[in-house]
């Protein structure tokens, strides 16, 4: 009897511990889905001021890296670059289309659950892996909507 009372107690605690493992790698899950999202307000920032550079000058600015990019803004207005002091921003753009590529953590930090965020014309096309599905929806869906022309079709 005593060997079961024993027996009994061993697996509920085993089940107990393979219950707080999951609910802890669940909740590091969700914490790093949230700390993506919120630095992809920044990658959003760098598109919006690309569309309103487009609609002042006729043209995206034409750039090979954050530095020349930076020039074309007038050192105005990118948060991330007082945020960050590499702000792990690469560039490359034509007059009409442009791509870039954001390491929130700096450019040297590539690695990590909130690595790299790709735009290319208005678009994600690269999400970090902690982001989830639903999240990149989310997201995907406030950039086109920020980006949206007020007054006229997109």
């Amino acid at each position: 009897m005593q060997k079961r009372g024993v027996a009994l107690l061993v697996v509920v605690l085993l089940a107990a511990g393979a219950v707080a493992y999951a609910a802890a790698n669940r909740l590091t899950a969700d914490i790093d889905d949230s700390k993506c999202r919120a630095r992809a307000r920044e990658v959003i920032q760098v598109a919006e001021r690309l569309e309103r550079h487009k609609r002042e000058h006729g043209a995206y600015p034409v750039a090979h890296d954050w530095a020349t990019l930076n020039v074309s803004f007038g050192y105005d207005a990118l948060s991330i670059h007082t945020s960050l002091g590499d702000p792990g921003l690469f560039y490359a753009s034509t007059s009409d289309g442009y791509q870039f590529a954001y390491f929130p953590n700096g450019a040297g930090q590539l690695g990590g659950p909130c690595s790299c965020f790709v735009v290319q014309d208005r678009h994600f096309v690269g999400f970090p892996p902690a982001l989830s599905p639903k999240s990149v929806a989310r997201l995907q869906d406030s950039l086109e909507s920020t980006l949206r022309p007020t007054g006229g079709a997109p």
